[in-house]
């Protein structure tokens, strides 16, 4: 669980490969991660968002983003390029920044 009770955290880089819905071998590497039907949308910038209640379920849905109440869903789709996934605040050093999605090892270094 995650530190406060909220959650399992895992983060994906390239050795995962693609988790785009029309990609070769997909639903094989979807299953390494999380086994079970997953949600992905068809993400446009826009305020529509789907509510997942159940695995799977809104599939291919045109909207910005996903959510859901239940622990039985499998992750929620990736975020867009460019959207706030984490914020790395190291007070010691004067560190305080957003990452985005889509940012690799050596942006993050700069």
């Amino acid at each position: 669980m995650g530190p406060c009770g909220g959650g399992w955290y895992r983060f994906t880089g390239r050795a995962e490969g693609d988790f785009a819905p029309a990609s070769c071998g997909v639903e094989q590497r979807r299953s390494a991660l999380a086994p079970g039907r997953w949600t992905w949308l068809r993400q446009v910038h826009g305020a529509d968002v789907v509510v997942v209640e159940a695995p799977g379920a809104g599939a291919g849905t045109v909207a910005d983003a996903s959510t859901t109440t239940t622990t039985i869903a499998a992750p929620p789709p990736p975020p867009a390029d460019g959207e706030a996934v984490a914020r790395i605040v190291i007070p010691k050093i004067g560190v305080d920044k957003i990452v985005v999605s889509g940012v690799g090892r050596r942006d993050l270094q700069k």
